[in-house]
């Protein structure tokens, strides 16, 4: 496994370095400068096919990011940051994804319908305000083993709260904040008044 000083940002060029480090299955960066050469790089290594966990948050380019296809025993992605929308086709291609984290990234409800099929256990897609009820009924078809849902600063209100709130197994839910209110979970608990 590769984890980066959280200084440093992980660039194009640098993806070169990983070549000849035959056993790398996780590259865990705190930040990148990827673009789509980086992404096309990464997923060209010969280790590829066996990556199991890829943290590559705050690229600069989402285009090139399907080539990740490649990855395919990838179980965790994490692209926070990085502009994602009209990009996520490639997840159908990840079968054994269980973690995806795409906060910030411009997700809309268009691009959810891409995770209609995923086995997702995690998946954290909090502050894209453009996913919104019809968004979610994406998930509701793949539900079956998620336990983890983030819609923080997303545009789910109301009854589809409600609706998500259904999900089995699911047993950390955090929601948007509600005029007046603050968000819950199993892990956060209600402040005391």
């Amino acid at each position: 496994m590769l984890l980066t000083n959280p200084a440093y940002r992980l660039a194009d060029a640098d993806v070169e370095m990983f070549r000849t480090a035959d056993e790398l299955k996780k590259i865990e960066c705190h930040d990148t400068d990827l673009t789509e050469a980086g992404f096309k790089a990464i997923a060209a290594l010969p280790q590829a096919a066996r990556f199991e966990r890829l943290q590559l948050p705050a690229a600069k380019a989402a285009a090139g990011v399907d080539a990740l296809a490649k990855c395919r025993d990838l179980e965790w992605l994490d692209l926070r940051g990085t502009p994602l929308k009209g990009q996520m086709s490639f997840i159908a291609k990840l079968t054994r994804l269980r973690t995806f984290a795409a906060e910030e990234c411009g997700l809309t409800d268009d691009d959810l319908v891409h995770f209609r099929n995923a086995r997702l256990v995690q998946f954290h897609i909090s502050n894209n305000p453009k996913v919104t009820a019809a968004g979610l009924e994406h998930l509701a078809a793949s539900a079956d083993d998620l336990t983890t849902l983030n819609l923080t600063g997303t545009g789910v209100t109301g009854a589809a709260a409600a609706r998500v709130a259904t999900f089995r197994p699911l047993t950390n839910l955090r929601l948007p904040r509600a005029a007046g209110r603050t968000p819950m979970s199993p892990r956060s608990p209600p402040s005391p008044s």
